[in-house]
């Protein structure tokens, strides 16, 4: 897989790594430095923790070159294809 294929999770789990929270299941960018965050893969479990990481009343930011499933609770509030 190439690195702009996911580009978030490569950013979050490489040299941005520092800027991010979460787990090996699912990042984001501390609130501070963005809304970007990325599921490790298409699992529910790691669909599960992004959707843990999304802020009561807020949004996260997701960006991959395959369609992932909405994490649990989420809501698509715009989409790009």
């Amino acid at each position: 897989m190439h690195p702009l294929d996911r580009p978030i999770w490569h950013a979050l789990t490489t040299r941005q790594a520092h800027f991010s929270i979460g787990d090996a299941r699912a990042r984001r960018f501390q609130p501070q430095y963005g809304m970007f965050a990325a599921a490790a893969d298409g699992s529910p479990e790691s669909l599960a923790a992004l959707a843990s990481l999304i802020p009561r009343g807020g949004a996260l930011a997701c960006m991959e070159a395959e369609e992932l499933p909405i994490p649990p609770g989420a809501t698509v509030m715009q989409q790009a294809l």
